[in-house]
């Protein structure tokens, strides 16, 4: 019964953060930041609704339709990652149109594996339905070794003179809990079957990082 209060608890929890994060967004986000953002709040609401939906679910046959969706957060956490250090980055040389180039490759990757992999369904007396992949190790690699690239990435320009450290830090922070969680997961010491923990502490670092905007007038 704690189990599931929790598990309910986080996915409220990760609704209350986007929503959040989504007013941040519309008061104080630059145009050319707005609409990536936009994009990845959708897809963690679509996400965080359809766990809630396979805990109610009755009749397995339905469960399958919701395979494309219980993943989402290999899309947006890296997406979200990268826009954070775009921030505390401070480069603006940069042009940020290069986020919806990283956007395409990551949705392409994402694409093509759950093509070419089968899903496999559980079912648990505590959250109902969940959905695995028959090759779900190669996918939580190919994720960590993105999250690891991201690591490395703001490693590398974190001496940058123009660069928010205390922010650099967080992300850096950041990735280093959301690789734990995962290494966690793939040994099976995992509390629910899927990883929200790097939901909730990625969403606050957009939150903190959305917050350093000014008031979009």
């Amino acid at each position: 019964m704690l189990r599931i209060f929790l598990y309910f608890l986080m996915l409220l929890l990760i609704l209350f953060l986007s929503l959040n994060l989504l007013l941040i967004t519309l008061k104080k986000a630059p145009k050319k930041i707005k609409i990536f953002t936009e994009i990845i709040i959708s897809l963690i609401i679509i996400e965080t609704i359809s766990l809630i939906i396979l805990t109610l679910i009755s009749k397995q046959i339905n469960v399958i339709y919701f395979k494309n969706l219980v993943f989402l957060r290999f899309i947006y956490i890296p997406l979200m990652i990268w826009n954070c250090f775009y921030i505390f980055w401070r480069n603006f040389k940069v042009n940020f149109n290069f986020s919806y180039v990283i956007m395409a490759v990551i949705w392409t990757i994402y694409i093509i594996i759950l093509k070419i992999t089968d899903t496999k369904i559980n079912l648990s007396e505590v959250i109902g339905y969940s959905i695995s992949l028959n090759n779900q190790l190669i996918m939580d690699l190919i994720y960590i070794g993105i999250l690891v690239f991201l690591l490395l990435v703001c490693k590398i320009n974190f001496n940058k003179n123009y660069i928010n450290k205390i922010g650099m830090n967080y992300t850096m922070g950041t990735i280093m809990i959301i690789i734990f969680e995962m290494i966690l997961k793939i040994l099976k010491v995992e509390i629910f079957p899927y990883s929200l923990i790097g939901t909730v502490v990625v969403l606050w670092l957009s939150i903190y990082s959305y917050d350093s905007f000014k008031k979009n007038n």
